[in-house]
């Protein structure tokens, strides 16, 4: 049975705390009340919370070690991940276990995915008919505009269900479809027939197009 919850706050620790075993401090940026909404559903293989701030705020971020996560902006705002600028339709591949930073610049939304490594990998090898190999350090990736869509529209009534259709996400079926459809989107976004330099080539693009990093390489020293 799928478990859903939404959540509202208006402390940074209380917010923090409602990630879980997903280890999270927050250091508020800018002036005013803080207040956050998160929203999570977990299934059997997959758990997806919508994250929502309305302050500027840098986060530091520890993953547990037993899942692979995904992390993503949405909307129009930005995100700077480790010093990555993400902006919308791109999202963070991450390894195992991995301490980031995470910032923003204003009131922000953004996504992040836990899913199990064994269910990723089987559902990739049905897909595609390979192994997806596990990633041995994070990754930035920008998947092609229809693969971005899916994913979206898949997250977004992951999201929807999770908040108003609480009744009907409880029906082993319905948890069970939305379940594939998201794992089908997400493989389909990691190009699991890519090699490994496509994805390290796009981390470098997007590296060298973050304006906090070509800040700090011009200023004095």
């Amino acid at each position: 049975m799928a478990e859903v919850a939404t959540f509202t706050f208006s402390d940074p620790d209380g917010y923090a705390a409602a990630f879980g075993d997903t280890r999270i401090n927050f250091t508020i940026t800018g002036a005013g009340d803080f207040n956050a909404r998160l929203i999570r559903l977990k299934t059997n293989h997959l758990e997806v919370c919508w994250c929502s701030e309305d302050l500027p705020r840098i986060a530091y971020i520890r993953l547990p070690p037993e899942r692979m996560f995904l992390s993503f902006p949405i909307g129009t705002l930005s995100l700077i991940s480790d010093g990555v600028g993400l902006e919308n339709g791109d999202f963070v591949l991450h390894c195992w276990g991995q301490a980031m930073h995470q910032r923003s610049g204003g009131a922000c939304q953004w996504g992040l995915i836990a899913i199990s490594a064994a269910e990723l990998s089987s559902c990739a090898k049905a897909l595609t008919g390979r192994e997806m190999p596990l990633p041995r350090v994070s990754r930035v990736l920008c998947p092609a505009g229809s693969d971005s869509l899916e994913f979206q529209s898949s997250f977004g009534q992951a999201c929807h269900l999770a908040e108003s259709g609480k009744n009907l996400i409880e029906y082993s079926e319905v948890a069970e479809a939305l379940e594939r459809e998201m794992l089908h989107a997400v493989i389909h976004c990691l190009g699991a027939n890519d090699a490994d330099d496509n994805h390290k080539s796009t981390t470098a693009s997007r590296r060298n197009h973050d304006p906090l990093r070509r800040s700090a390489e011009r200023a004095p020293r």
